[in-house]
């Protein structure tokens, strides 16, 4: 970027962290409120940013920086003109479940419904699980070094 505001991404809802590169080295950027943004009227790094109905920095950056965000967003939805979307490629189950539990319920078939119901709730489950599994990946592991008490 080479501008102190931004754009946020379609279907953004809530930032996790931003990144900017420079020199092929990544710097954190630290998450402020909007009312407690310092706007510097100068060029150079940022540092900060902020989210309102945009993204905006601390200062006017001094080059174009390439930005990594890492943000929680609502997938785009299914259409005619748009075939697939993140949770279907990733999880077609909970489509397919899904639409059979509708078919039947819409066919009066309860005991259908129900067991494609148990099965869409399963694996919104699993997938939701995965979702947060890979937020954090693998957990860190603690060593002592010589005796515990």
């Amino acid at each position: 970027t080479s501008s102190r505001f931004l754009a946020l991404p379609a279907g953004f809802e809530k930032m996790r962290s931003m990144r900017i590169n420079v020199t092929n080295e990544y710097d954190k950027l630290v998450s402020i409120t909007p009312e407690g943004m310092f706007r510097r009227d100068s060029v150079g790094k940022p540092l900060y940013f902020t989210v309102t109905s945009q993204l905006e920095f601390d200062i006017l950056p001094q080059e174009a920086y390439e930005v990594e965000i890492n943000y929680f967003g609502t997938p785009t939805g299914i259409s005619p003109t748009n075939a697939t979307n993140a949770i279907l490629t990733a999880n077609p189950d909970v489509y397919l479940f899904g639409a059979l539990f509708k078919l039947f319920l819409k066919a009066v078939d309860a005991e259908q419904a129900g067991t494609y119901q148990a099965m869409f709730y399963g694996a919104i489950r699993g997938a939701n699980k995965t979702s947060r599994d890979g937020r954090f990946g693998v957990q860190p592991s603690i060593a002592v070094d010589g005796p515990t008490p």
